[in-house]
């Protein structure tokens, strides 16, 4: 949050900083007579002090913790297939949805090799994974439900897909054989259709037996040896299904012609995504047998998966120069312009963060205003005394004004301290703040505040408690320094 706005909050703190140096070397008497002044009212001082640091603490505190949650769900959504950049064949974008499979990238071995050789790139990237989309029908157990399959690179999904957690079974794996299957006899279930149609011979049973052979398969052992036909199965999805691990279930989809195929897989695990849409519907395969299934070697998409977020601009620029270069007939597509529940998450926490924001101005405005007045109706006799001593009215509105911005300057710094110190105890005492599942689904997770390793809040926190007290010492101050020397001297 606020990386839009952290030049801004930068400078501003810098200014601050400025004017008080300034102030302490053109206007070192009116700073040290404003701190006496603070000194010696300390009750005063301390309740603003209360006020400023109890306000700013909870805005710190709120800002780690909508950093900590926006910062879980760009990673989570990275790291659920997406990837931080996206290769698509040229016009996949302005296809319509059904015709994108006409859109598939032919050469993925080859562009695989050509990306993965380039010097700059290995120093960012962390894996490259082909991805193939399609969809279909899936059945076993006498209940069928549609499914999204993608067909993914087995030596590098994982990279991809770390934000799975693996439920029951294990994860893909290379392999090239797929599972043998033998049949079961169903005799008695089928041997009352003959009696009207009696087959000749002696072995009539025996010929029956032989003619009738069911399509259920054995289940295949947990600890068997990979296969090119494993999938991994959303936990919803499998739950739909009542399968389990080693069952075999049958997938029909339409290739790119329109023609449709269908073909036995083994269910060789049982993950769990982060929202519940991806556990109901969610079907991985080893990208070879996806390419079986679909009569043709393509890819719907090749993902990048970067070291560090941060470095994705700077990649992204890279890679379409390079793309450029060796006349590829590809675009690029950023993970942000894909992840459409993140770009609406991260704008509510920006309006909420906002909306608290100008809430806790008003507060620190109204609060330090009423007790800035209120120290100048009980100062009245100090403020005529100065004033017949020859200082001027500019001189006691910079005094007020200077007291104003010193509590701002005192507040701000107490509030950041005070803000490391509580996420420092909620983070490594408590172990963080425990979460219930979110909405969409998934499972509950601890929240943490994430504020030591972001300093522009620190920023945002020390301009508006500068800031607001400043602005709140305005009256105050214009109406000491208009008060007439005779009224203040026989105030009592």
């Amino acid at each position: 949050m606020l990386q839009n706005q952290q030049p801004f909050l930068y400078a501003l703190s810098f200014i601050l900083f400025f004017i008080f140096i300034l102030s302490l070397f053109g206007q070192g008497e009116i700073v040290f007579l404003a701190a006496k002044n603070l000194r010696k009212n300390y009750r005063r001082t301390l309740i603003l002090l209360c006020v400023i640091i109890t306000a700013l603490t909870g805005l710190i505190e709120f800002f780690g913790f909508a950093s900590n949650s926006i910062w879980n769900l760009r990673e989570i959504t990275i790291k659920n297939g997406l990837g931080h950049i996206q290769l698509y064949q040229k016009g996949y974008h302005q296809a319509t949805l059904p015709d994108r499979i006409q859109y598939n990238i032919q050469n993925y071995h080859e562009l695989h090799s050509l990306i993965s050789q380039e010097t700059f790139l290995q120093k960012h990237i962390l894996g490259i994974s082909g991805e193939l989309s399609f969809a279909g029908l899936v059945a076993g157990h006498g209940k069928s439900t549609i499914f999204v399959g993608k067909g993914v690179d087995t030596e590098n999904y994982q990279f991809l897909s770390s934000s799975d957690a693996l439920v029951q079974g294990k994860l893909l794996e290379s392999a090239d054989e797929i599972t043998e299957r033998k049949s079961q006899e169903l005799l008695e279930e089928f041997e009352g259709m003959f009696d009207a149609f009696p087959l000749p011979g002696e072995k009539q049973k025996e010929n029956v037996r032989s003619a009738w052979k069911s399509i259920s398969p054995e289940r295949k052992e947990i600890d068997s040896p990979p296969a090119l036909d494993d999938v991994l199965l959303g936990q919803g999805l499998a739950e739909t299904l009542g399968a389990k691990i080693g069952d075999t279930l049958t997938v029909v989809i339409a290739t790119r012609s329109g023609a449709l195929n269908a073909l036995d897989v083994n269910v060789r695990g049982i993950i769990r995504g982060f929202t519940k849409e991806y556990n109901d519907t969610i079907l991985k395969m080893p990208l070879k047998f996806a390419w079986k299934l679909m009569g043709e070697e393509h890819v719907s998409r090749i993902a990048m998966m970067l070291q560090k977020t941060e470095n994705t601009d700077a990649v992204h620029t890279y890679l379409q120069d390079f793309l450029r270069q060796k006349n590829l007939m590809l675009e690029t597509s950023l993970w942000i312009e894909e992840a459409d529940i993140y770009k609406k998450v991260n704008a509510l926490y920006h309006a909420i963060f906002g909306a608290i924001s100008f809430i806790i101005l008003l507060i620190s405005i109204f609060s330090i205003g009423n007790t800035m007045l209120m120290s100048v109706m009980e100062r009245v006799p100090e403020i005529g005394t100065l004033r017949s001593l020859g200082q001027t009215k500019a001189g006691i509105l910079r005094l007020f004004l200077v007291e104003g911005f010193l509590i701002g300057l005192l507040g701000g710094i107490l509030s950041i301290l005070m803000g490391i110190a509580v996420s420092l105890f909620v983070n490594h005492v408590l172990q963080g703040i425990p979460m219930p599942p979110p909405p969409t689904g998934g499972t509950s997770y601890r929240a943490y505040l994430l504020v030591i390793d972001y300093p522009v809040v620190w920023a945002a926190a020390f301009n508006l408690s500068v800031v607001s007290s400043f602005l709140s010492t305005l009256w105050p101050s214009y109406k000491a320094a208009n008060m007439e020397i005779v009224d203040c001297l026989r105030h009592s």
